[in-house]
């Protein structure tokens, strides 16, 4: 029989042992969590309650929003939670279903980055340029 380990769980590294900076994280994640959550729910809520905003600049300004609601919901949660009950453990299947979702997030966010850019880029097309038939 062949020596196999099987790595089920990942110690996730923080702070130096000797310094306890549990509470000053599990009160400075969740603040800018809070914080970053009523941005965006606000941004989402402006371009949708306005009609002038209905554009696709603003439609795909709100999808960032959202976009970035759901990044950072990905992390910092867990993050709290490791950090007031001290658990040092990730499993392997959480950690690659994280990072999954960071790397998609982060795709997505770039696409759509670049959608505004070519949006922007692009000249419109203007009555004058236009032939009627």
């Amino acid at each position: 029989m062949a020596n196999a380990t099987m790595v089920t769980e990942f110690l996730l590294l923080g702070s130096p042992e000797g310094w306890d900076l549990s509470f000053l994280y599990f009160t400075v994640f969740p603040m800018t969590y809070l914080g970053t959550l009523l941005g965006n729910l606000l941004i989402v809520t402006v371009t949708t309650g306005d009609l002038n905003l209905h554009t696709p600049m603003y439609l795909v300004l709100r999808n960032l929003s959202v976009l970035d609601m759901g990044f950072i919901s990905i992390t910092v949660p867990n993050a709290c939670v490791n950090s007031l009950t001290g658990n040092r453990a990730i499993s392997v299947a959480g950690c690659a279903t994280q990072i999954f979702l960071v790397i998609f997030c982060a795709y997505v966010e770039m696409l759509f980055l670049t959608i505004m850019a070519w949006d922007c880029y692009l000249p419109s097309a203007s009555p004058s340029s236009t032939r009627s038939s």
